[in-house]
């Protein structure tokens, strides 16, 4: 009987072990406004374990001297890695307050801000486009 408690413990140790907070980050890209005022970055998460193997691309807006973090500005699945023929992206400013984002094939989006934050300084909206990109 203890014997078989221990190792139902364990069992519980290790499946829980596997559930991390984020995933590993295996590409990434930043780019900073014109004005210098926030960061775009785009990056894919491999998330791993049991029932939840994937890999999520997204595209994050911060101000640059906020503390707090990230918001997400769109996110997908992708079916591989970028840099293994998954979908890509670049990740442009037209504007201090124009986001230019451009995918390698159209993504099946399940998360889209139009508009990201209002501020005294503006408005922060985001342009997404589909078709080759530039290379």
């Amino acid at each position: 009987m203890r014997k078989s408690l221990l190792t139902v413990i364990l069992g519980i140790v290790a499946l829980a072990s596997g559930c991390g907070r984020g995933g590993e980050t295996i590409w990434s890209v930043a780019a900073p406004s014109p004005d210098g005022i926030w960061i775009a970055t785009g990056r894919a998460d491999r998330h791993s374990g049991p029932g939840n193997a994937a890999i999520v691309t997204g595209v994050y807006l911060q101000r640059i001297h906020d503390s707090g973090g990230a918001e997400p500005v769109l996110s997908f699945f992708n079916d591989l890695p970028p840099d293994k023929g998954g979908i890509s992206l670049t990740i442009d400013w037209l504007t201090p307050s124009h986001l230019k984002i451009t995918f390698s094939r159209h993504p099946d989006l399940y998360l889209q801000v139009v508009k990201a934050s209002t501020f005294p300084c503006g408005t922060v909206k985001s342009l997404v486009r589909y078709g080759q990109l530039p290379g």
